[in-house]
């Protein structure tokens, strides 16, 4: 299958994640970092290492973070999907309203490959640029995302970050045979300002034992039973 083809391909799977209003109904376990309302994200990034290959092929699904207007429409996030046979990375934004999905190019990434993220706000553009790199082979892909205005013609604000497991397995041997992955280095800046945001843990579909645990102000742990 050449180059644009599977392109093609994920880029079909990847609308699947996403077809409803946050937390969607495709989510595993997932962790929200969020500060005193009213402030907006202006630089959130975090590193993961790619888990290791599933048992089981077949099913399209990811481990991220990314993040979101304060209504849940909107959603920047650097992903490391698994399209059933092989993983990647690259960055994607979907917007709900009307429905918008752009993702860019994708580069390498193999089970224990460290991947880096980054979604940074440029005030003067009024827009988002992500990038994902991959560590081992210093590849790295971006997209600038032009932020959205509300029906009142204001910006819409970013205004808290989701670290998540998406998508359902038929069977738990479908998820990666680790079990784990882990979310480290988060740095998240509120109005220029890195800060400690606050954590609360949750998880839309109960299967596989799949959950994210707080390890500290800077990791999240998601986990299953493979």
């Amino acid at each position: 299958m050449n180059t644009l083809v599977i392109a093609a391909a994920a880029m079909a799977m990847l609308a699947t994640l996403t077809l409803a209003q946050d937390p969607a109904n495709e989510w595993l376990g997932y962790a929200t970092a969020t500060y005193p309302q009213g402030t907006k994200i202006t630089r959130a990034e975090a590193k993961w290492q790619v888990p290791a290959d599933p048992k089981v092929p077949g099913l399209f699904q990811s481990p991220w973070f990314g993040i979101e207007s304060t209504d849940n429409l909107n959603l920047i996030q650097p992903v490391n999907p698994w399209d059933g046979a092989r993983w990647y990375g690259m960055t994607e934004y979907f917007q709900w309203s009307p429905e918008n999905n752009r993702d860019s190019q994708t580069i390498e990434a193999r089970a224990g490959d460290t991947l880096h993220g980054t979604v940074v706000y440029d005030e003067a553009t009024q827009s988002y640029t992500q990038t994902q790199n991959n560590l081992r082979t210093g590849q790295s892909t971006s997209m600038v995302v032009p932020i959205q205005k509300d029906s009142n013609g204001n910006y819409k604000n970013y205004d808290h970050l989701w670290v998540v497991y998406e998508k359902v397995p038929i069977v738990c041997g479908q998820l990666p045979a680790s079990g784990k992955v882990l979310f480290f280095d988060i740095e998240i800046e509120f109005d220029g300002k890195l800060v400690t945001p606050e954590w609360t843990t949750a998880f839309v579909v109960d299967k596989c034992d799949n959950r994210a645990q707080l390890v500290n102000s800077t990791s999240v742990l998601l986990t299953w039973n493979p």
